[in-house]
């Protein structure tokens, strides 16, 4: 992806908002070091008190192997004693909780920003009063979207600056994929972008996947405060590229 040096992260601009966004997945995911070793049981038993309506399912150790677990030690080092997955199925929301990190994942339809941010915010809040990490040493935010391609809709039409499939050897819009990667020169950030074209088995229906996922590359201090600016910036940057590689999304969504 390439990224120009000219760019800044302008949190006072404005993108359009979708009225029908084509988002099956948003979430926001974080791990980060604390100085705790905890029960598996007291971890779950505590999480499920913060979430009354979610339902909830648990892994725990086995009886014979260390009934807590050190959060101090790297994923490599330290086997997945520890697992809650709270989900609240109406509205389309799910967390999960492990001893590496948390995350929160909102599945369609998107309420918007506002409604995401606050209910992710919970659960964070909730990781922090439980296992107090001093700061975040991941932080991201990533948002899938599924666009529905009509029929003889190519793939010029869809995205901006792609070349068209190469028909002549073989490659189709059928399997096309696209992949891009950069680090964002002056911002501490890695924004990620796989494009992806989908066809349903059953109806032959194609649909275009966008995935976007963009990861602060410097730890954060665990407080409010700089996880809200922290995600605001990550929002900016998904819009820019969203709407930089999309063509004509107000006209295909409509706008509000």
């Amino acid at each position: 992806m390439g990224t120009p040096a000219k760019f800044q992260i302008d949190l006072d601009k404005k993108f359009p908002t979708l009225a029908k966004p084509p988002i099956v997945e948003a979430a926001i995911y974080w791990n980060g070091e604390t100085t705790q070793t905890t029960s598996p049981a007291s971890i779950a038993g505590e999480l499920m008190s913060k979430f009354p309506g979610y339902v909830s399912s648990t892994y725990f150790p086995p009886p014979n192997d260390p009934i807590s677990i050190d959060l101090k030690k790297p994923p490599s080092d330290s086997p997945d004693q520890f697992r809650l997955l709270l989900s609240l199925t109406e509205d389309g929301r799910v967390g999960l909780f492990q001893s590496e990190g948390a995350t929160f994942s909102q599945l369609k339809p998107y309420p918007g920003w506002d409604m995401f941010l606050t209910e992710g915010m919970r659960f964070w809040q909730a990781y922090s009063d439980i296992l107090a990490p001093q700061s975040l040493d991941t932080l991201g935010l990533r948002f899938t979207s599924q666009i529905e391609v009509t029929s003889g809709e190519r793939i010029e039409e869809l995205i901006k600056n792609v070349s068209h499939p190469l028909i002549e050897i073989g490659l189709s819009q059928e399997n096309f994929f696209h992949r891009e990667s950069a680090i964002l020169p002056q911002n501490p950030f890695r924004v990620d972008l796989s494009i992806t074209m989908q066809t349903t088995p059953q109806t032959t229906q194609q649909f275009l996947l966008v995935d976007i996922d963009v990861q602060a590359t410097q730890s954060i201090p665990n407080e409010m405060k700089q996880i809200h600016l922290r995600l605001a910036e990550m929002r900016y940057i998904k819009n820019a590229v969203f709407f930089g590689c999309i063509r004509n999304p107000e006209v295909r969504f409509g706008t509000r």
